[in-house]
């Protein structure tokens, strides 16, 4: 990954298992990503609109996790309970066993496992990250590459689980 540039590549499988972490310092309110590879800038009626993941903060200033086949529909959605409280650094873990169900996806804040709610848990298997990554933006719906406002973060790396024996 180029860490000078807002767009990295990644080839992961997701069915071996992953694993996402930053330190996030949220300024104010807004929602905006962390990390996205979802594809918006496809047509809606496109049947990969919206496939891919996506970590991010919502106007509360909870986590949200998305992984779709396409979006909403086929997708697992996953929101903490607990928000990032403004002008504090905090670190996120957000850690998928590949299963393709909610029940196999954690999230951390600052070392506690937050309690989180289901939005949706319709993902119908493993999803594999591939292609682009955006750090920091997202593709909003309309195809607008949109930079995530009042975030800062540093250090966010993607990286693939050990497979197990």
């Amino acid at each position: 990954c180029d860490w000078s540039s807002d767009v990295c590549s990644s080839d992961l499988d997701s069915g071996k298992g992953w694993a996402f972490m930053a330190w996030v310092r949220r300024d104010g309110p807004g929602s905006g990503a962390l990390f996205s590879t979802m594809k918006f800038n496809v047509p809606a009626s496109s049947g990969g609109y919206g496939g891919g993941v996506e970590v991010r903060l919502n106007e509360a200033g909870a986590v949200e996790v998305r992984i779709a086949r396409r979006w909403p529909a086929y997708s697992l959605n996953l929101v903490t309970r607990e928000v990032l409280a403004p002008n504090q650094w905090h670190h996120v873990l957000v850690t998928c066993d590949g299963s393709g169900w909610a029940r196999g996806a954690r999230l951390f804040l600052d070392g506690d496992e937050c309690h989180r709610d289901v939005l949706h848990d319709d993902l119908q298997g493993p999803l594999g990250i591939a292609g682009d990554a955006l750090v920091g933006a997202t593709m909003e719906p309309g195809g607008a590459d949109r930079k995530s406002t009042r975030l800062n973060s540093s250090h966010i790396p993607l990286s693939r689980m050990p497979s197990s024996a």
